[in-house]
């Protein structure tokens, strides 16, 4: 049975590993404080050399006044690099999706093969139905419109709202190839009918705003606290997206022609 997606694990694993960057600077942004407290001038020689950026002419002031952006800059990045791995995770899900059902031409394929045999297989009482529902609507035969309906749905006909599932997918497919990340909402809710609520909408394109003028040199001050925060309300969206999409799309499905 599948628990979950592999687009979620890798965008698991992500988190894990930024946590535990994100843990290790924590720590040695005090040591290295502590060290540079009664230094002044070049450090050279005086503490350990940095192990990946070369700069043997920085002085105690200059680490002492990076020390003090640390925070706004880790906040920084957090949202960043966080927002960019849900971006990635919502557009490899999807073609996990694609992929599990063989590819979009093949779903589109099932759509289509599933409303055409089940228009072509219904009783006489739902083609009976069908006819009488092919009518100028008139409001005092309104509960005889849904009598018919009633009987069409019970057998699975598929109805006119029912009929564009295979271009859905095909549209879906395209989209995918150039994605951004303001309509990750409308995919989800309109496409794939992911319960959004408008909440977590407005909280989605809010971040979206926020990780743009990051980006953009826009927003300089971002507390390490707000970021962990709103990285939380990501991942916590992911796991529910997740959840969702493999009980919803993760099924197997032959066409109704070789079943």
């Amino acid at each position: 049975m599948i628990t979950h997606t592999n687009a979620y694990e890798r965008f698991r694993q992500v988190g894990i590993d930024q946590y535990d960057f994100c843990v290790l600077v924590s720590f040695a942004i005090p040591c290295l404080d502590k060290q540079i407290k009664p230094l002044s001038g070049t450090v050279a020689g005086k503490i350990p050399k940095s192990k990946y950026i070369k700069n043997d002419n920085i002085t105690a002031e200059e680490l002492r006044r990076r020390i003090g952006l640390a925070g706004d800059s880790i906040g920084k990045e957090l949202l960043l690099s966080t927002f960019s791995y849900f971006e990635a995770y919502v557009a490899d899900v999807l073609k996990e999706i694609l992929d599990f059902h063989g590819g979009a031409e093949r779903i589109a394929a099932m759509a289509k093969s599933h409303d055409i045999d089940s228009s072509g297989s219904c009783s006489a009482a739902a083609v009976e139905s069908q006819k009488k529902l092919l009518d100028v609507k008139n409001p005092a035969k309104h509960q005889k419109y849904k009598k018919h309906l009633r009987v069409l749905r019970s057998e699975g006909y598929p109805l006119p709202s029912q009929r564009l599932s295979c271009f859905g997918w095909l549209s879906l497919a395209s989209r995918l190839k150039s994605m951004k990340s303001r309509d990750i909402p409308d995919l989800l809710f309109d496409g794939l009918l992911y319960p959004l609520s408008q909440s977590d909408r407005d909280k989605f394109h809010t971040l979206r705003d926020k990780r743009n003028k990051i980006a953009h040199g826009e927003l300089t001050r971002y507390p390490v606290g707000t970021a962990v925060t709103h990285g939380k309300f990501l991942r916590d969206l992911a796991v529910g997206i997740d959840k969702y999409l493999v009980e919803n799309f993760l099924m197997i499905e032959y066409p109704s022609n070789e079943l």
